[in-house]
This record gives C-alpha cells, structure tokens and sequence, in this order.
C-alpha cells in the first residue's frame, strides 16, 4: 500500500509504501508481527532543500499497562525505540534501517516529543521517564537534505514481540520475534 503526500507549501514530495510479508501457503511468515514503512522523498525544486519527516508510535501500553519502559534499540545497522510492558513480557518496536540522519525520543507524548519536532525539525535524542499519566511514546525523525531533483529512501519496520502463541498452526502453537 502507498500514499503519496503533497502540499503547495512544500518543496518536496513524500512516498509512503507499507508492506508486510505475505507468501502464499506459508502462514506462519505471511502472519509474522512486522511491517516496513518505506519512505521516498523526492525534491521538485531546482535548488538543495532541508525536511524532516517523523514516524511515532503512541499509547502503545494504554489503560492499566501504563508503567511500561521506554529503551533505545541499537544493533548492527538498526536503531530504534523499544517499548516493554510492565505487567507481561510484551514488546513493540520502531527500528530505521541505516540508522544515518535519525535522531530519537522517546516518552510521554504531548509535552516533549512532538515539542521538539515542531520547534528543531528535529528530536533531542532523549530518553525520558513514562508517566503512568499519558499514553507512552516512541519517535523516531529522518531529516535530510536532497539537491536539485534528488530522491532518498529510508525504511522503518515496526515489529513486536509475544510471548505468549501469536498464532496457532495445525495445533502446534508458534511464537514469533523477527527483525
């Protein structure tokens, strides 16, 4: 699936195309908790331009859950913002892929978060302290520079993880962590 962004007050154009893996008769892949956000961005302008785009998850342990962690993820060309449950082993991930140009926050949403996206274009690289108050946050912020006409691509994959059997196959139960 994709969508394509555009505004008049922009000089550029923003491709989302969301994909999980399906493969025919193989239910256990073609189920598996992931998805990949790929983003293009291509600039219309004949001269170099800035933007930023960002990619959040929100309220990802709501109502009685909500003393869940916030950890930054960091392994091999992956960085990230992981969420655990406090109450289960539950975990939710937001990972980029070439990890180049991505600043990260995660936290309560409102007050830091989205604050510091819309006054920097950018995230502080902060860590902070979920509050049981809100809805937990996770942020992740691609900025980039493009020259005249230029295209750059950036993946993001959006994986959990459950200990419990997330899927039952021929009364085997099958648990699943992919990245």
């Amino acid at each position: 699936i994709s969508y394509n962004c555009r505004s008049e007050e922009l000089p550029y154009e923003v491709r989302f195309t969301i994909t999980a893996p399906f493969y025919p008769k193989d239910i256990k892949l073609s189920t598996a908790p992931f998805f990949y956000i790929e983003v293009d961005v291509t600039n219309l302008k004949e001269k170099p331009i800035e933007g930023s785009i960002l990619v959040s998850l929100e309220g990802i342990f709501g109502g009685r859950d909500r003393k869940g962690r916030g950890e930054l993820y960091q392994r091999d060309n992956l960085l990230g913002c992981v969420f655990k449950s406090a109450s289960v082993t539950d975990e939710i991930e937001i990972l980029a892929a070439a990890p180049d140009g991505i600043t990260y926050s995660i936290g309560d949403y409102h007050r830091r978060v989205y604050n510091d996206f819309a006054s920097k274009g950018k995230l502080g690289n902060h860590i902070f302290t979920l509050s049981t108050q809100s809805f937990s946050c996770g942020a992740l912020c691609w900025k980039f520079r493009l020259g005249s006409k230029e295209v750059k691509n950036k993946v993001f994959i959006l994986a959990g993880y459950f200990p419990q059997d997330a899927l039952n196959i021929e009364g085997k139960g099958n648990k699943f962590l992919y990245i």
